[in-house]
């Protein structure tokens, strides 16, 4: 049985005694949990539920909730800000569940809990890894062509958002929710097409999916999710799909940046000049190489982005340039051990930098898993 890291958003601000609700994959906007519900295809067992809080005036938990039930076996209880984890419980929810991540305040009136990053493992033994994301509620109308990263991040043109797949994978189990009322085609892109075998036709408002097309990457080949739109308004929450290869992509969110700062693999979370203020850690004992990313803003002088790890920036996996577009590191390693604290580090020391997205594949020792993050 192969064990994989699964990285989420535990979700918005809840307040008063209420409820809000995360993703397990990716990040994302949303108003109920019919619309931060991801499904899985096969039966896999979840555990180590992870993840930060930021703010907790008294106090608060974050639930692991199968088929809107709450799991209470997987539960982080938190007084105060800092990481959680529960490394004891487990949920095992059958194949074709609707799984999210509850935050519930339980204080006292006026008081507001909200947490970030959040993380867990999950085991399965015919090895389909999964990743998905979601859009900052993403909303527009007219005929056109749109195309989205496979995390988190608004649509952006093709070319920003094509991932650079460095090893042969399968894509299939395609799966998106649908808000508004608009009419149009959704899929998984390779090389700039739209897949003719891993496609959805969106009609209208809630969940479609496609369970019995897939679509065979090589290595180098291009990647993206896109859709096609026909008529109406659209509005997108949730996506996903499963692979034999490759897993999440993590998230996170940084525009403009002049002095060093450091982004766990996370969305929705700004850049920080304290090194080692938000991070990731308990992503198994993996290696991390084939860094790349998409410079939207050249700046000036000596540029940079790296992998961190406890603190200190790797030499190994590293990437400067000079011009816009697509970056990479092809040559580099790391190891990374359960535990260590794992993050991004980057500068510019003239003008400001614009970074699109950074990627980093993870080698897990049975399988390779793709773990990009994006920010916009």
């Amino acid at each position: 049985m192969t064990s994989y890291r699964l990285y989420g958003d535990a979700g918005e601000r809840s307040i008063d005694g209420g409820n809000s609700w995360g993703v397990v994959i990716g990040c994302g906007d949303g108003f109920t949990e019919d619309e931060k519900e991801h499904k899985i295809y096969s039966a896999y067992t979840f555990s180590d539920l992870r993840t930060e809080c930021i703010e907790v005036p008294n106090s608060g938990d974050v639930i692991f909730r199968d088929d809107g039930v709450s799991q209470t076996v997987l539960t982080v209880s938190f007084s105060a800000t800092g990481w959680g984890e529960d490394i004891v419980g487990s949920d095992t929810p059958a194949a074709n569940s609707f799984l999210t991540l509850m935050t519930d305040d339980t204080g006292m009136h006026g008081s507001s809990f909200e947490c970030q990053s959040g993380m867990m493992t999950y085991d399965l033994a015919t090895d389909i890894p999964l990743f998905g994301g979601s859009p900052e509620l993403s909303t527009g109308s007219g005929a056109s062509s749109i195309h989205w990263p496979p995390n988190s991040g608004d649509f952006q043109s093709e070319n920003i958002v094509n991932l650079h797949l460095k090893r042969a994978t399968t894509l299939s189990n395609l799966q998106c929710q649908q808000l508004a009322g608009g009419v149009w085609e959704w899929c998984v892109r390779k090389n700039d097409s739209c897949s003719t075998n891993v496609t959805v036709d969106i009609t209208g408002v809630g969940f479609f999916e496609d369970t019995t097309g897939s679509e065979s990457f090589a290595a180098d080949d291009t990647f993206n999710f896109g859709g096609i739109q026909c008529t109406g308004t659209w509005q997108l929450t949730n996506w996903g799909c499963v692979s034999d290869t490759s897993s999440d992509w993590w998230g996170t969110q940084q525009n403009f940046f002049t002095t060093r700062e450091y982004m766990p693999f996370d969305c929705d979370v700004e850049g920080v000049t304290t090194a080692d203020d938000n991070f990731f850690a308990r992503i198994g004992n993996v290696t991390a190489e084939n860094l790349q990313g998409f410079i939207g803003i050249a700046g000036s002088g000596t540029r940079d982005v790296s992998l961190r790890i406890n603190s200190s920036d790797s030499s190994n996996l590293t990437v400067s340039w000079t011009v816009t577009g697509l970056i990479e590191d092809t040559t580099g390693s790391e190891a990374i051990t359960d535990g260590d604290s794992v993050q991004t580090s980057s500068a510019s020391s003239g003008d400001s930098v614009s970074v699109n997205w950074i990627g980093i594949e993870i080698i897990q020792p049975d399988v390779a898993v793709l773990a990009y993050g994006f920010w916009f």
